[in-house]
């Protein structure tokens, strides 16, 4: 599955207008900033955007997820097929991991696979971790249609990707967000997937095992 630029980057606008009263203004919001920096305010400022963002200073680590337990029920006899940190593009106030395990040929089990990405979004100018991680999660489905899932984190939506056949759900916790997608064939020859509801409950499935591995640290 194709990811989406995460950490709740913001629509480019347009540019305004060119003014000739555009060098005053610079030059007075300058002089505002400077006194707000000097004062109280400007220390609290500076703190909350050094600050994490929300609950989590870093996202988690893939081998939540297998220390979990829940890989096993899924993807029996799964292989590491993707641990990696997500490239962030230089931005220093979000992180991520993303995390995937298939089946292999020796593998017990029916061919099927377990995705999952971890995005934890810190504070910057004009945006809070929280919103950064709501606007993660708002663009996680890509336009597929959504449910929401109830008593699941802060909020947590489902949904079915018709495209790549994967069920998939994203859940948000403080300033951090988690997507799980899960997939699954019905016979050796992978010939042909689980139905919908199979998918998304894999999926479901995962995302309350870490969701729970989470409340427990």
């Amino acid at each position: 599955m194709v990811q989406p630029p995460y950490g709740g980057f913001a629509a480019p606008q347009d540019a305004p207008p060119r003014s000739g009263r555009g060098c005053a203004v610079a030059v007075l919001v300058s002089a505002v900033l400077v006194l707000l920096l000097l004062g109280g305010g400007g220390i609290g400022f500076l703190l909350w955007l050094r600050g994490p963002g929300g609950e989590y200073s870093a996202a988690p680590e893939c081998a939540l997820v297998e220390d979990s337990g829940v890989l096993d029920g899924l993807v029996k006899g799964y292989q590491v097929d993707l641990d990696a940190p997500i490239d962030t593009g230089g931005a220093d106030w979000w992180d991520g991991n993303q995390c995937r395990w298939t089946t292999t040929q020796e593998s017990a089990g029916l061919p099927s696979s377990v995705s999952v990405a971890f995005v934890r979004s810190g504070n910057r100018p004009g945006f809070s971790g929280e919103t950064s991680a709501q606007a993660d999660l708002g663009r996680e489905p890509e336009g597929n249609s959504v449910r929401t899932v109830e008593d699941l984190g802060d909020e947590a939506v489902q949904w079915y990707d018709t495209t790549t056949l994967h069920g998939c759900v994203a859940v948000r916790l403080s300033n951090l967000m988690v997507s799980t997608c899960y997939e699954a064939s019905t016979d050796f020859a992978a010939s042909r997937e689980v139905a919908e509801n199979e998918a998304v409950e894999g999926a479901l499935t995962v995302a309350r095992e870490i969701v729970a591995s989470l409340e427990q640290d």
